[in-house]
C-alpha cells in the first residue's frame, strides 16, 4: 500500500457478468490535477494485462457520462455496504466472501450481474471546519485507514428478487464478522433497506 495522496481517488471494483459467465476487474481512477502518469495511481495504471484503457484527461461531466453509459439496464438491483480498516490482508478474503457468494448465486440465477467495489472514503473537515454529520472527527484520518466496500447484484426476473435479496444479507453477514465492527459508517448512497446508515454516524448526526 502506497502513500496517501490527497488529489487521487481510485474505485477498484470486480465483476461478474452471468450472461458471460465471466469474472473482470475494473478500476476507476480519478486525479484532480492535469498531471499524466500521476505518480499516485501507478500502483494500479502498472497492472497487466489491460483490456481496455481510456484514462485522459477530462471534465468531471465526460467521466460520468462513461460511467453512466457502463450500468446495467432494466435489472432490479440491490446495494449494500460496509466500512472497516484497510489492510492488505483483509481485503482478498472479503473478496473471496464475495466471489463465493457470487458462484452460488450464479447456479440458481445464470443471468445475475455482481459487483464488489473498494473506494476510499474523503477526509473530515479539519478541525476548524463546521463539524460534519457523517460520524468522523475533525483530524482523524478515514481516507487513509479505513475502505469502503460496495455489494451491487443485479437480475431480470423479479421472481429471483427474494433469494438474491437473501444472498446479500448473508454476504454482507459473513463480510461482517470477518473484518469486525470497529467501523460502524455506512454509505447512505450504497446502503440496502435493511441497513441503518443514519444511526451509524451516531446519535448527533440526525
Amino acid at each position: 500500500m502506497g502513500p496517501y495522496d490527497p488529489f487521487a481517488e481510485v474505485e477498484q471494483t470486480f465483476v461478474y457478468f452471468g450472461s458471460q459467465k465471466t469474472f473482470l476487474s475494473t478500476n476507476n481512477m480519478f486525479y484532480t490535477r492535469p498531471v499524466v502518469n500521476a505518480s499516485g495511481l501507478h500502483y494500479f495504471t502498472d497492472i497487466q494485462p489491460q483490456t481496455t484503457n481510456t484514462m485522459r484527461i477530462s471534465q468531471a461531466s465526460d467521466f460520468a457520462e462513461e460511467v453512466e453509459t457502463l450500468q446495467p439496464m432494466d435489472q432490479f438491483a440491490i446495494y449494500s455496504t460496509l466500512s472497516f480498516p484497510v489492510s492488505t490482508d483483509i481485503l482478498p478474503k472479503v473478496h473471496s466472501l464475495w466471489k463465493n457468494a457470487t458462484s452460488t448465486l450464479a447456479l440458481a440465477h445464470p443471468n445475475i450481474t455482481s459487483v464488489l467495489t473498494f473506494q476510499s472514503i474523503p477526509p473530515p473537515p479539519q478541525v476548524n471546519a463546521p463539524q460534519n454529520s457523517l460520524g468522523f472527527a475533525p483530524g482523524s484520518t478515514p481516507h487513509e485507514n479505513i475502505v469502503l466496500a460496495l455489494f451491487s447484484f443485479y437480475w431480470p426476473d423479479a421472481t429471483d428478487s427474494t433469494s438474491v435479496d437473501s444472498v446479500a444479507k448473508s454476504l454482507v453477514m459473513s463480510v461482517q464478522q470477518l473484518v469486525g465492527e470497529e467501523i460502524k459508517f455506512k454509505y447512505l448512497n450504497y446502503a440496502a433497506a435493511w441497513q441503518d446508515p443514519i444511526g451509524s454516524y451516531g446519535g448527533g448526526a440526525a
